[in-house]
C-alpha cells in the first residue's frame, strides 16, 4: 500500500489551501472558519479555547491568536466562565451567525470540487471512511 499518512496529510494540505483562497473573499482563514464551525456544532454550549484546542488538534498558542483575530472582526466574544474565573467561554456573535451561511455555502463549493473525481458512490464511501475514523478516535 502506497504511504497513506503521506497521502492523506498531502490531499488535507490541498484543500485546506483552496478553502483558504475560497475564504479570502470573507477575510477568514480555514482555521478561522474551523473554530467558527465548531462553536457553531456546539450550539450555544460552554466552550473554552482549551476545548477547541483538544477538538480540533491546534496548540493552545495557535487558538489564543485565532481566538483574539475572530474577536476583533467581531465575530466572536469572550464570556466569563461561571466555573473557572481562570478561563472564559466563547460565543458566537449576531454578525458570525450572520456570515455562517456563506461559510459553509463557500466550504461546500470547494469540497466538491475536490471530491469532483469522484463518482457519487465513491464520495459517499469516501466520506463515510473518512467519518467512521474520526467517531472511532475521538
Amino acid at each position: 500500500m502506497d504511504d497513506f499518512g503521506y497521502l492523506l496529510m498531502n490531499s488535507a494540505k490541498k484543500l485546506r489551501h483552496a478553502l483558504n483562497l475560497a475564504l479570502e473573499k470573507h477575510d477568514v482563514t480555514s482555521a478561522q472558519w474551523a473554530i467558527l464551525k465548531h462553536l457553531q456544532m456546539l450550539d450555544g454550549k460552554p466552550v473554552t479555547s482549551r476545548l477547541l484546542s483538544d477538538r480540533l488538534g491546534f496548540d493552545k498558542p495557535t487558538v489564543s491568536g485565532i481566538i483574539s483575530r475572530l474577536e476583533q472582526k467581531g465575530l466572536l466574544a469572550k464570556l466569563a466562565n461561571t466555573q473557572d474565573r481562570r478561563s472564559f467561554s466563547l460565543q458566537l456573535t449576531p454578525s458570525a451567525h450572520e456570515i455562517l451561511p456563506q461559510l459553509e455555502a463557500t466550504s461546500q463549493e470547494v469540497t466538491a470540487s475536490f471530491l469532483s473525481i469522484y463518482t457519487p458512490e465513491e464520495q459517499r464511501i469516501f466520506v463515510a471512511l473518512l467519518q467512521k475514523k474520526l467517531e472511532r478516535n475521538d
